[in-house]
C-alpha cells in the first residue's frame, strides 16, 4: 500500500540524500522540514533517519507541547542512548564535553548553581563534536516549535557552529504554530546555514490514486476533486478522511461529494475518536493517560493513571497501536501529534486539570524526579498544598543544577502561585528573584525588592542588595540602584567581617555615576582605594576596579592606570564573574588603552564565562570583547561578538539604544523594564577643572562603541583612549 506522505517526494528525498552526503564528508548542514500539520514532515524526517543507515549515528528527539517546560528535555532525548553506553559516554564527555554531564545525568560538580546555562550549551556542543568525530552524526528533532527553551538554545548555539563538522541537524517545524518561544525559534530557523525543505500538497492525480487504492474503486472526477479540495492535498488529512469514508462504506461517486464536505473538516479528530470508541473502555483510559503524561511516560505510570494493571496495559496498548492511535515503537506515544491533540482536546478542561493533578500524584508515588512532577503541576490550579510548593522548589533547584534557569523560574513561580505558607514565602520569592537576575533583569526587581523589605538581617539584606542594585542599574533605574546599595551599606555593623561587603556595595554606588548618579564627595575618596593589598577581599577589589576607572577618566596616565588594572586582574585576581557591573572598571582601562594583554585576558574571561557564566555575564563579555576586536580592526569578528552580546542583553531584559540614547525598535515584546532616564551625570576631566554632561545610554551601548576620549596624560606616559 502506498505511503501518502512519500508520494511525489522525489525532489525532497534527493535533497535529503545530498545533505546526508555532505554531512558525511564533514560539511555540517541544517535541514529544516517545514509545513502545515499532516503535510508529511515527520515522514520525511523518518526517511532521513532510514537513509542515514549504519554509516552514521542517528540520535532523535521529539518536542511536546506538554513537556515544553521540562528543561533540556529534548537534549536529554537526543543523548540518553549515548549516556547509557559506557564507551560512548566516555567519548562524549571528553574534554569540554564534560560540562554537558550536568544535564545528562553525569554531574561534574564544576557548574555553579544559577550560572550554568551557557556552560551546558558549550558542553553539549563539544559533546556533539566528540560523537561526530567518532562517527558522522545525524540529529533528528521532530516538532521543533515545541522543543523546550534550553534545548532550543543549544540548537541555536550548534547551528552557528556546524561548519566543518560531520553533523546533519534535521528538524521539522509546524509553520502554523508560533512555538514556545517565537523569538528564539526564529533565531534557529533563520540562520544562514539552514536549508529549507517544504513538502508540497499532493496533486489531484495522487489523491485519485490513493482513493482507488483505499476504497477499492476509482473515484469519480467530482469526488476526487472534492477530496483534494477538502484536505488541501494534505497526506494525513487525506488518510484520515479515507479511513472515515471506508468505515462508513462511502462509494467514491459524485452523489457522495456532500459527505466528503461534512467529514473532512474534522477528519482527524472524528476518525480518531471513532476508532477509540470502538475499542474497549480501558483503551480510552490509556489514551487519555498518555495524552496527559506526554511523550516518554513510563508504562507503569501510564497504567497507574489509567487505573490498569501492568498486564492489562500491554494488551490495551497493542489494540491502540493496531488502531493507529499509538505508535508501535517504544516509549509509549502517539502516532502523530494531531492524534494526541484530538484526544487531549476532547477531555473537558476541568477534567484535564484534575488528571494533571492526579498525574503529579502518581509520579510522586513512583519517586519520579521532581522536574517530571512539577511539569504536571504547572498545568494544575493552585490549592495551597504544601507538597506542591516543596516539589516545585525542588524542581527549580534541580533545573538550576542542570543549567536551565528558565525552567527554574517557571517552577519557582509555580511554588509562589500555590502559594507557600507565610513563613516560607520569603524563601520562595528570594529563590525566584535571584535566578531571575540571571535570566530576566526586569522580572527580578519586584521579587528582590520584596525580599529586601522582608528581612531584618543586615548581612542577608546586603546580599540581596548587591544583586538588586546591580539589576536596577542595568534595567534603567540607577538612582534607585545607588540608593539600595547605600542603605544596605549603612545598615551593616562596623565590624571587620562586614568591611569587604560594605566596600563591594560602595563599588555599585560608584558605577552609578556612569549612569548619571554622581556623589562628588564619594568620588573624591576613591584615590585611597586604587591599590588594594594582595589579600584584599572581592568587595575591596571591586571598589579598586572602579577607583582605577575613575582615575583613568580624570588625571591618571595610561601607564599608571594600566599597571593598577593589571595588578587587579593578573594571577587569579579580579574576574568579570565577580560582578558583571563593577568589575568592568579595570577591564575598561585596558580597553581604552588598547593594551597588548587585553585580547588574552578577554579570551580567558570568555572561556570561564562559558563554563560557569550567566546570561548577563556572557552578554557583558561579548560586548566588551567586541570592542577590543574593533579597536584592532577585526571588524567581522567584532560584529559577531556585538550581535551575540546585544541578542543576549535583549533576552535578559535590556532594550538597546542608539548612540544618542533613543530606544531602538524591539525585536520582540519588551519586558517590564522601567524606562531609563536621561542622566545629568558629570565625568571629571583634568583633575575636575571641567565637567561634561552626557545623555545617559545603557552600559551595554557604551561598551559597543568606541568611548569618548577622556582624561589627560602626563608627557611620555601615553593617552587613555
Amino acid at each position: 500500500m502506498a505511503d501518502p506522505a512519500l508520494l511525489e517526494r522525489d525532489d525532497e528525498l534527493a535533497l535529503v540524500d545530498e545533505m546526508l552526503a555532505s554531512a558525511g564528508a564533514g560539511e555540517g548542514r541544517f535541514l529544516l522540514i517545514e509545513g502545515l500539520a499532516g503535510i508529511g514532515k515527520t515522514r520525511v524526517l523518518t526517511e532521513v533517519r532510514r537513509r542515514a543507515g549504519s554509516r552514521k549515528r542517528v540520535l532523535t528527539a521529539r518536542g511536546s507541547e506538554l513537556e515544553a517546560a521540562f528543561p533540556f528535555g529534548a537534549a536529554r532525548q537526543l543523548f540518553e542512548g549515548v549516556m547509557a553506553d559506557p564507551e560512548l559516554r566516555e567519548i562524549a564527555l571528553a574534554g569540554a564535553g564534560a560540562a554537558a554531564g550536568d544535564v545528562l545525568g553525569a554531574p561534574t560538580g564544576n557548574t555553579q548553581a544559577g550560572n550554568a546555562s551557557f556552560a551546558v550549551l558549550h558542553g553539549l556542543y563539544w559533546l556533539t563534536l566528540n560523537l561526530a568525530e567518532e562517527q558522522p552524526l545525524v540529529l533528528a528533532v521532530d516538532d521543533l516549535q515545541w522543543v523546550d527553551r534550553p534545548s532550543l538554545r543549544f540548537l541555536a548555539y550548534l547551528v552557528r557552529r556546524l561548519e566543518g563538522a560531520p553533523v546533519l541537524l534535521a528538524a521539522t517545524l509546524r509553520s502554523s504554530e508560533p512555538g514556545i518561544d517565537p523569538a528564539l525559534l526564529a533565531e534557529v530557523v533563520r540562520d544562514a546555514a539552514v536549508e529549507s525543505l517544504q513538502p508540497r500538497p499532493l496533486s489531484e492525480e495522487a489523491v485519485g490514486g490513493l482513493i482507488e487504492e483505499r476504497l477499492g474503486v476509482a473515484g469519480d472526477e467530482a469526488f476526487v476533486a472534492a477530496c483534494h479540495r477538502s484536505t488541501g492535498g494534505n497526506p494525513l488529512l487525506l488518510h484520515q478522511l479515507l479511513v472515515a469514508l471506508a468505515a462508513d462504506a462511502v462509494s467514491p461517486v459524485e452523489a457522495n461529494v456532500d459527505m466528503v464536505r461534512q467529514i473532512a473538516p474534522r477528519a482527524v479528530s472524528r476518525t480518531v475518536l471513532l476508532r477509540l470508541a470502538r475499542l474497549p473502555e480501558q483503551a480510552a483510559a490509556v489514551a487519555r493517560a498518555a495524552a496527559i503524561l506526554g511523550e516518554h511516560a513510563a508504562p507503569d505510570v501510564v497504567a497507574a493513571l489509567a487505573g490498569l494493571a501492568p498486564e492489562e496495559l500491554v494488551e490495551t496498548t497493542g489494540a491502540l497501536i493496531k488502531a493507529e492511535i499509538l505508535r508501535a515503537d517504544p516509549p509509549i506515544g502517539f502516532a502523530h501529534p494531531l492524534v494526541r491533540d484530538a484526544i487531549y482536546q476532547e477531555i473537558p478542561p476541568a477534567e484535564r486539570e484534575l488528571l494533571h493533578g492526579r498525574a503529579a500524584e502518581v509520579l510522586r508515588d513512583a519517586d519520579a524526579p521532581a522536574e517530571h512532577i512539577a511539569t504536571q503541576l504547572l498545568l494544575t490550579p493552585a490549592r495551597a498544598t504544601p507538597w506542591v510548593v516543596e516539589t516545585s522548589m525542588a524542581a527549580g533547584y534541580e533545573a538550576i543544577s542542570r543549567g536551565a534557569p528558565d525552567g527554574a523560574v517557571a517552577y519557582f513561580q509555580r511554588a509562589l502561585d500555590e502559594p507557600p505558607a507565610p513563613d516560607e514565602r520569603v524563601a520562595v520569592v528570594g529563590a525566584l528573584g535571584i535566578i531571575e537576575a540571571q535570566t530576566s533583569g526586569p522580572g527580578a526587581v519586584e521579587h528582590l525588592r520584596e525580599v529586601l523589605e522582608s528581612s531584618d538581617d543586615p548581612f542577608a539584606r546586603a546580599g540581596v542588595a548587591q544583586i538588586l542594585s546591580r539589576t536596577l542599574i542595568f534595567t534603567g533605574a540607577p538612582e534607585e540602584g545607588s540608593a539600595v546599595a547605600a542603605a544596605a551599606r549603612d545598615a551593616l555593623p562596623d565590624t571587620p567581617e562586614a568591611r569587604d561587603i560594605r566596600l563591594g556595595l560602595e563599588a555599585v554606588r560608584v558605577i552609578a555615576a556612569v549612569f548619571g548618579v554622581v556623589d562628588d564627595a564619594q568620588l573624591a575618596l576613591l584615590a585611597q582605594h586604587r591599590h588594594p593589598p594582595p589579600d584584599a577581599g572581592v568587595g575591596e577589589k571591586l571598589l579598586a576596579s572602579m577607583a582605577v576607572y575613575a582615575w583613568s577618566q580624570t588625571d591618571g596616565t595610561a601607564a599608571e592606570c594600566c599597571d593598577a588594572a593589571l595588578a587587579l586582574l593578573r594571577d587569579g585576581g579580579l574576574s568579570i564573574a565577580d560582578d558583571p557591573l563593577t568589575a568592568t572598571g579595570a577591564f575598561a582601562v585596558l580597553q581604552f588603552a588598547a593594551h597588548d594583554e587585553l585580547l588574552d585576558i578577554w579570551a580567558r574571561e570568555r572561556a570561564e564565562a562559558y563554563r560557569t557564566g550567566s546570561l548577563l555575564l556572557t552578554s557583558t563579555i561579548h560586548n566588551w570583547y567586541g570592542g577590543a576586536l574593533l579597536r584592532r580592526g577585526d571588524l567581522g569578528q567584532a560584529r559577531e561578538e556585538f550581535e551575540t552580546g546585544h541578542r543576549q542583553f535583549r533576552q535578559w531584559g535590556v532594550q538597546p539604544r542608539s548612540a544618542d540614547g533613543e530606544r531602538l525598535p524591539p525585536r520582540r515584546p519588551p519586558h517590564r523594564a522601567g524606562r531609563a532616564r536621561a542622566g545629568a551625570g558629570t565625568a571629571r576631566r583634568a583633575g575636575g577643572a571641567r565637567a561634561r554632561r552626557d545623555r545617559h545610554v545603557p552600559l551595554a551601548v557604551l561598551r559597543c562603541r568606541p568611548p569618548p576620549r577622556r582624561g589627560t596624560a602626563r608627557p611620555g606616559a601615553g593617552t587613555l583612549r
